[in-house]
């Protein structure tokens, strides 16, 4: 393998695969206790999760975004 090849192969960088998530709920208070809930066990739930973000976007929904190494994690 030529070397130009090879240093190629070392630099390539490779992006990570993100999910975005609109949630709804009955209500404020389940939205806040679900995404408590999912807080205390993320990594448990989603073992390959590099990064987790809830917003809330009305009085009962929500935008998550989490971030995984690749789209297979």
């Amino acid at each position: 393998m030529p070397l130009l090849a090879v240093r190629r192969q070392c630099w390539e960088l490779k992006m990570a695969y993100a999910r975005v998530t609109m949630a709804e709920f009955n209500s404020r208070a389940e939205m806040h206790g679900a995404i408590e809930e999912l807080g205390k066990n993320v990594k448990s739930v989603f073992p390959e999760i590099l990064m987790f973000a809830a917003m809330e976007t009305a009085e009962n929904s929500q935008l998550t975004i989490s971030v995984y190494k690749d789209k297979d994690a």
